[in-house]
Order: C-alpha cells, then sequence, then structure tokens
C-alpha cells in the first residue's frame, strides 16, 4: 500500500525492514527516547529517522507535536502553590493559618511607606 501510495502521490519511496536486529538496536533506541516512553512504534520512529537523516538533514513530523504544545493533562500534572492550598482541607488549612498570624491580612497598597512597609507588602506574596 505504501509503495502504491508513493507511485500515485509521485514521491520517492523507500523500505524499512525490520529484522531480528531489532533486538541488537533496543539499546540504541532507549537510550534515544531520553525518558519512559510507551509507544508501540518507537522502534518503527527510529528506523525511520535514521533512514531519513541519510538523505536529509531536516525533516519535519507531527509526531511528538501533542507533547511540545501541551496537548496531554497529563503531562502537565503539577499544580500551582493557590492550587495545592485549595486542595488542603480547611480545618488544617485554618490551624497552619494560627501559626502564621497576619497570613493572608490586607498588607496595604504600593503606597506605604518605608522599608517595613515593603518588606510586610513582599511578605503577603510568601
Amino acid at each position: 500500500l505504501a509503495a502504491r501510495t508513493a507511485r500515485a502521490l509521485g514521491t520517492e519511496h523507500r523500505r524499512i525492514d525490520v529484522t531480528p536486529r531489532l533486538s541488537d538496536d533496543l539499546p540504541g533506541i532507549a537510550w534515544h527516547l531520553d525518558e519512559p516512553f510507551g509507544i508501540a512504534s518507537a522502534a518503527a520512529i527510529y528506523y525511520l529517522a535514521r533512514e531519513t537523516r541519510r538523505h536529509v538533514t531536516v525533516a519535519l513530523s507531527g509526531d511528538a507535536a501533542d507533547e511540545l504544545f501541551g496537548g496531554y493533562p497529563w503531562r502537565h500534572a503539577w499544580l500551582t502553590p493557590h492550587q495545592l492550598v485549595g486542595r488542603v482541607p480547611r480545618l488544617v488549612r485554618r490551624a497552619l493559618g494560627r501559626l502564621a498570624p497576619g497570613h493572608g491580612q490586607d498588607l496595604g497598597g504600593p503606597d506605604g511607606g518605608g522599608v517595613s512597609g515593603r518588606r510586610a507588602r513582599a511578605l503577603k506574596w510568601l
């Protein structure tokens, strides 16, 4: 099918046979992945990239675009400090608040004068 499609489109087609040498190539494939990766086509992509490099310097594909542009929510599972605080039960937040008197109080706007005013405003954001 790939060869027929290439002929129909007038494109150059190269065939890559994956043979038993795959087991010999697995350490190199894993090294190039650089992180745990659960994609069944990893070996095929490796062979495709290697063959492509023999003929061109730059090639573009859509592979991994989801990761690059942040398409998977689990990839960005970290939480902002504000989100983390919201997950702490209210009772625990109140108890912790007693350890930091003044936390959450309005410390005034940027007009407050003096070094102590600037420090107080800075502490508000900690």
